[in-house]
């Protein structure tokens, strides 16, 4: 089930990302912070099959992406992804930096194959904080469920 849920938040990311933001200058990279966050829920086992998986929604909902965003995220994982998650812990911040970086790099590398090299930083930055935002908040949302134990016990106090 765990595998079922992720594709569907994965392509319901990637219609969001190239339905509705499609219209903004800026918009964030809901894909890759959804990368970000499997990579903070999910262990080594699972996080680059996770990145493949979204990046392959993405790629059926961008029209003529042909596999760019299935490549690119398994690329991110096993080199950025892991390599930040031993230095930082995986601490909010991390999660961030790691999108925001991660975002830097898909677009600038977008950018280069499509030959069309922007040199306003503005949208680029945007984009990247946006994305950088919406993985904190995936990142809170786990670590908010993993600090709260479900446990029926109850402690009464010493006679």
């Amino acid at each position: 089930m765990r595998w079922v849920g992720l594709l569907l938040l994965a392509t319901v990311a990637a219609w969001i990302q190239h339905g509705p933001l499609a219209l903004l200058r800026a918009p964030p990279d809901l894909s890759l912070a959804l990368v970000a966050w499997a990579v903070l829920a999910w262990d080594d086992r699972r996080a680059l099959p996770a990145a493949w998986l979204i990046g392959v929604a993405r790629d059926v909902a961008a029209p003529g992406t042909q596999w760019f965003h299935a490549v690119v995220y398994v690329v991110i994982v096993a080199v950025g992804f892991r390599w930040l998650e031993r230095l930082r812990g995986w601490r909010i911040g991390g999660v961030m930096l790691a999108a925001i970086v991660a975002h830097l790099a898909v677009t600038v590398a977008d950018m280069l194959l499509a030959r069309s090299l922007s040199l306003d930083l503005r949208p680029l930055a945007a984009g990247a904080i946006g994305t950088g935002v919406v993985a904190g908040a995936w990142a809170a949302l786990v670590q908010r469920r993993r600090r709260a134990p479900r446990s029926t016990t109850v402690l009464e106090p010493a006679r």
